[in-house]
């Protein structure tokens, strides 16, 4: 009988344990951040190392990572990240042992502030036999801020075959937007062509200029067909450009960044994450290349099928 009563009693606790690990650890997540942050900007001083077995690059440079605007239907941020790195080859498996360095790289992307669905643990002390809700906070030396109370978390996902660990150090209360410190690792897989990573991104300075420019929708048309809704946009606002065609008819909507059909319908709908250029051509196109029109646009990318739901910002890693 007491054995019954044990085993009923380690269950319980088993139970117990797995719903406050689930409710206090798991459940948290560092992008689950209110509106209000729009055009605030964290710029980062990255340094770090990329290895494999036959060549190893060090990596500096710094990232400014910009809120550009809160897309209330999403509950998310459009995030824009503008990265200068440059990399200094410190082994590249010949028999020399070949080294040097490049040009600074400047890279620009935009993606949702959540990114996706990777599960954040919270890493902070917690006492979990004092019934209480976790308030302990992690101290952290910053050369740019001094000493600062933090957030621990840390996520694990996989890329290209290696795992990766990330962990971030973000403020507490109102400052909770702010990262001060990411980490993220990786351990080199003898099996993909993955590298080994190890880098390091320290908060030197936030700003609060890094409002954009709302994004501006353009279409070019063939002759023959009229369109109306093109214009300047609010982040995140439904954007709906409807053509009317005589003549040859109507052919569809093509993304002019990837030369991709986004439909075929005379109504083309989508949310407004940044500059698009669209045509609408005729019937007598089955195709649109950059051979068969005259087009040259820049803008991002919209998914094929974005006519008939919304559409995303291309995720960086």
């Amino acid at each position: 009988m007491k054995g019954a009563i044990a085993a009923i009693v380690i269950i319980a606790v088993l139970i117990g344990a797995g719903w406050w690990i689930h409710e206090n650890v798991l459940a948290e997540d560092p992008n689950d951040l209110p509106p209000g942050l729009d055009g605030k900007s964290l710029v980062f001083d990255v340094e770090g190392e990329e290895k494999t077995n036959t060549y190893s690059v060090s990596v500096e440079g710094t990232q400014k990572l910009t809120y550009l605007a809160y897309v209330e239907d999403r509950e998310d941020y459009l995030m824009e990240r503008v990265s200068e790195f440059t990399k200094t080859v410190l082994s590249d498996g010949s028999s020399g042992g070949g080294s040097g360095s490049a040009d600074p790289e400047t890279t620009t992307d935009r993606f949702w502030n959540k990114g996706g669905s990777r599960t954040w643990a919270n890493f902070n002390f917690r006492n979990i036999f004092d019934g209480k809700s976790p308030t302990s906070k992690v101290s952290l030396e910053t050369e740019s801020f001094g000493t600062v109370e933090a957030n621990l978390y840390q996520t694990v996902y996989d890329q290209d075959g290696a795992k990766i660990v990330e962990k971030r150090w973000v403020g507490t209360g109102d400052d909770r937007w702010i990262i001060y410190r990411i980490t993220v690792e990786s351990t080199l897989s003898q099996l993909t062509a993955a590298p080994e990573i190890d880098y390091t991104y320290t908060l030197s300075r936030w700003t609060e200029d890094g409002t954009a420019e709302k994004p501006t929708v353009t279409v070019v048309a063939e002759d023959g067909i009229d369109v109306t809704g093109s214009g300047t946009y609010g982040f995140g606002e439904k954007v709906t450009l409807t053509a009317s065609a005589s003549g040859k008819g109507f052919g569809g909507w093509y993304d002019l960044s990837t030369m991709e059909q986004l439909g075929t319908g005379t109504s083309c709908s989508f949310t407004a994450i940044g500059d698009v250029t669209i045509a609408a051509v005729d019937s007598e196109d089955e195709t649109v290349t950059e051979e068969t029109h005259n087009f040259s646009v820049s803008g991002i990318s919209l998914r094929t099928g974005a006519c008939t739901g919304p559409t995303e910002a291309s995720r960086g890693k």
